[in-house]
């Protein structure tokens, strides 16, 4: 039969160039663009000759055409699937170029149903040019090593988000230099920069937990309500928690918990039986997961719409507060000093990392800092042979699927930082033959959605891992086609998922159903969240070669990409009702830190081009009117979806330390740096001084915004009517921008970030260093002296509002005299679960401090902290 299928006559095919056989010219045969084609500069124009075979179909009279596979003879047999799809894809887009030719390119909307338009890639003579994602991304010596797909990569790639840090930094260096009594960013800096105080906030932390007591007695006086804890481990493995955290087994668990506490039914309360080291592991999970259940029934400041039963009432009334972790930590460490790293072990490692992941007061969505410790995770996972699948192993029948379920969670951790971060992986794939843990159906319906998430999660990863592999390899660049072509697939992908409106349409009245809606909710921020990262390295790649049209195509299928996740915003509106985290997802925590992913990245996007709008306005004085109307247009809606965004992540800063700092940093930034009135430009303000001064040294490198034509400013003004519109939805509240420093949740969260710099024996100046790379004038230094005077404000007389009082002399700077606080226990907001108390010593000389530099020096402090830690642009 094989000898009926018509072939071609084969021939030897020429190893130079098409080009330089036309041109008669030399070829070096280097692909995919020869020497000769790279003089001319028509890289474009270099093809070689491959072998083709034609086969045609029956009596349709159509012909396919492809590639021979390796070492076969038959053409219906070969693997020609990948390499026609991949031609048919060239010829639609070039059909494409060629039917807009003569038009702006416009992003294709797709007519599936799925969550995002498509976008297909246009082509460009310079496709074949390098792309490098590694540029410029290692040049401050000193800062935190980030992925190249994390923000603070792109901080320094982005010559507009870069001029906004520089010159928040020349600003606190001027400010440190103008001699000025009685000026409030001195009295501020003064007081965080006093080590006495530092070390004296870190012993009162330390206070909590007797060094010189045995973590036993520490951990009976803690753990006394035998109630609570059994109704709060009910709670995990009933809830959607366990879908999060599928890293224990129920039964095994409860048996371990019942041979250290006693049993559940007992009369006579907690019995007792704590006497191997080993035991801590037991001690160490049960925290975190009442600490986890506990935060079950928080709504992101929302009532619950759900009638209460008396066990939530019960776990109401008996809050788990973050303190309750340092338990958990010192089991850990207990335990580190174990040889032989048991199953039970790894398990309690995973959790902690888990917990740091959805924790409020650990939650960090920019860096993904739950992988520090990914190296140390999977040294244990090789100790308990989790990288060989448990049937070649001899693990029990039983307990195969969990073992899976263990390696797999490693795996989906390192992948979650080579995705989001752009850190190199450090787990190979021949490394391990693990299989997927097995979806049977005997088992319960619960479990099988476990195990199917593992299997979806793992699609993502097969199509991302060669992409990824692509672009982060620091030995050699690929091209712009290659990159292209594997990115299709990821878009592809993000097509299948559902929109946030779909999602939130599924039913949720079981556990298995929101646990879905969690699934698919997972998904679709990541994929969206990546592909906003890629398209922004494409955007700045085109706008340092001056393509306007591929500059405008990315940024606009950016701000397109930005709308399909935007909607997410709503469930921290708190008049917004139907946006309701409890009533779809059950478990808020389970995807606040994925909403607190999507915002930020958006927010960043936002920033950039509110930063590109103010550019234009300080830069180009005889602008057409038009032009400058469509700018003040496209930064009023900018600004107003950054506000949107600060007032919902301060909605949750009560509880979420990550919110609190970025609703601090980007408020400075949106409120003083990117402040733009409407026409000219206007007074120019002292933080201008130093954007255009670091704008006009930098701006060399990408000057395309300054290229736009007035159609393309409308595309952009277009493209942000997906985000606007949700904007417009919005209940009108004020921004926190004047936030009183002396709310306790401002207290609750300074005390974290005095403690980490004292951890850290690093003060403010060496957290903020100056090296002075911009030289200013006298005229830049006499308007930084003018402007002081709006620092001075009510304190001119050495005297606060809040009762405190300022000492300045020229050598010594400011100081602030300590504020006498009532002593006790001061709670937080009680928003819908009180989490807990906070023991305060007898005076607070850091919150007073804050009080006394005011909200907008405290906002630069919270910008340029969380700069320097990753946390924040």
């Amino acid at each position: 039969m094989d000898d009926d299928i018509p072939r071609e006559a084969e021939r030897w095919l020429p190893r130079s160039s098409q080009e330089s056989q036309l041109t008669l010219s030399q070829c070096d045969q280097i692909k995919p663009i020869c020497g000769a084609c790279r003089k001319r500069k028509d890289p474009h124009m270099c093809h070689y000759e491959e072998a083709q075979w034609s086969v045609h179909l029956g009596n349709n009279n159509e012909t396919l055409v492809g590639s021979p596979s390796n070492g076969s003879s038959l053409p219906h047999r070969a693997p020609y699937n990948s390499e026609l799809q991949a031609l048919n894809e060239r010829i639609r887009s070039l059909e494409a170029a060629l039917h807009q030719k003569g038009s702006p390119i416009s992003p294709q909307t797709s007519t599936s149903s799925g969550s995002a338009t498509y976008y297909p890639h246009p082509p460009s003579a310079d496709d074949y040019e390098i792309m490098n994602f590694q540029k410029n991304h290692y040049e401050v010596h000193g800062m935190p090593t980030q992925g190249s797909l994390s923000w603070v990569s792109l901080l320094r790639k982005d010559v507009y988000l870069n001029c906004i840090h520089v010159s928040v930094k020349n600003r606190n260096r001027i400010m440190s230099q103008v001699q000025k009594k009685d000026t409030k960013d001195m009295a501020f800096k003064n007081k965080f920069t006093n080590q006495t105080d530092l070390n004296a906030k870190l012993q009162e932390q330390c206070k909590h937990i007797d060094k010189n007591k045995p973590l036993s007695e520490h951990i009976k006086e803690t753990l006394v309500d035998q109630k609570l804890i059994w109704l709060l481990v009910d709670r995990f493995f009933d809830s959607e928690l366990y879908f999060i955290m599928p890293i224990l087994e129920r039964a095994e668990f409860c048996k371990q918990l019942t041979g250290v506490i006693g049993r559940r039914d007992s009369e006579t309360g907690l019995k007792w039986s704590l006497t191997k080291k080993v035991q801590y592991t037991t001690i160490g999970i049960l925290i975190i997961i009442m600490r986890l259940a506990s935060l079950s029934l928080y709504n992101a400041g929302k009532a619950i719409q759900r009638e209460l039963t008396a066990e939530d009432k019960y776990i109401l009334e008996h809050p788990v507060s973050e303190s309750i972790m340092r338990i958990a930590e010192k089991c850990y460490r207990e335990i580190q000093s174990f040889r032989h790293i048991k199953l039970d072990i790894f398990q309690f490692c995973l959790m902690m990392r888990h917990y740091e992941f959805y924790a409020p007061e650990e939650c960090d969505c920019s860096t993904a800092t739950t992988t520090d410790r990914l190296g140390q995770m999977f040294q244990m996972a090789l100790q308990n042979s989790a990288n060989r699948d448990p049937s070649k192993t001899g693990v029990p029948l039983k307990t195969r699927n969990l073992i899976r379920r263990l390696w797999y969670s490693v795996v989906h951790l390192d992948f979650y930082q080579l995705m989001i971060c752009g850190a190199p992986s450090i787990i190979s794939q021949n490394c391990y033959d693990t299989e997927f843990p097995h979806l049977d159906e005997s088992e319960t319906p619960f479990d099988y959605q476990i195990d199917k998430t593992f299997a979806d999660r793992q699609k993502l990863y097969d199509i991302c891992r060669p992409f990824l592999d692509l672009i982060l390899n620091v030995r050699e660049a690929p091209t712009v086609t290659q990159v292209k072509k594997y990115l299709g697939p990821i878009e592809e992908f993000q097509r299948t998922l559902p929109s946030i409106e779909v999602i939130m349409a599924k039913p949720s009245d079981t556990v298995i159903q929101r646990s879905q809606k969690i699934r698919y909710f997972h998904l679709l921020v990541d994929v969206v969240s990546f592909l906003n990262m890629i398209y922004y390295h494409f955007f700045l790649h085109y706008n340092s070669k001056k393509n306007i049209e591929l500059s405008m195509f990315y940024m606009t299928s950016m701000l397109k990409n930005c709308a399909s996740i935007y909607p997410a915003i709503q469930f921290f509106d708190p008049a917004n009702k139907e946006f309701d985290l409890n009533k779809h997802f059950g478990c808020a925590v389970a995807v606040i830190q994925k909403i607190e992913l999507a915002l930020h990245r958006i927010i960043q996007i936002m920033f950039t081009l509110a930063s590109r709008m103010k550019a234009y306005k300080t830069m180009v004085k005889n602008g057409e009117d038009s032009i400058f109307a469509l700018i003040d247009q496209i930064a009023q809606n900018a600004t107003g979806s950054m506000k949107h965004v600060i007032r919902g992540f301060d909605k949750i800063s009560d509880y979420y330390y990550h919110a609190w700092v970025v609703s601090k940093c980007h408020t400075f930034i949106t409120d003083k740096v990117l402040k733009m009135e409407k026409g000219p430009l206007g007074i120019i303000t002292t933080t201008d001084v130093q954007f255009i001064a670091t704008l006009k040294k930098e701006m060399f490198k990408d000057e395309s915004i300054f290229m736009f034509s007035k159609d393309d400013f409308q595309s952009i003004l277009n493209a942000l009517d997906g985000v606007h519109s949700i904007d417009e939805l919005q209940s009108q509240q004020e921004s926190p921008a004047n936030t009183d420093m002396l709310s306790e949740k401002d207290k609750h969260w300074l005390e974290q970030i005095i403690q980490d710099m004292s951890t850290q024996s690093t003060s403010i100046d060496a957290q903020f260093p100056f090296d002075g790379s911009f030289n200013f004038t006298n005229a830049d230094m006499n308007a930084w002296d003018t402007i002081m005077n709006e620092n001075i404000g009510d304190s001119s007389n050495g005297e606060l509002s809040n009762g405190g009082s300022i000492s300045a002399n020229s050598e010594s700077g400011a100081s602030i005299s300590t504020i006498p606080t009532d002593t006790g226990l001061l709670s937080r907001p009680q928003t819908q679960v009180p989490l807990g108390n906070l023991q305060f010593p007898p005076s607070t000389p850091a919150s007073a401090a804050v009080g006394a530099a005011g909200a907008s020096n405290f906002d630069e402090f919270m910008y340029q902290y969380s700069t320097q830690n990753s946390m924040g642009l």
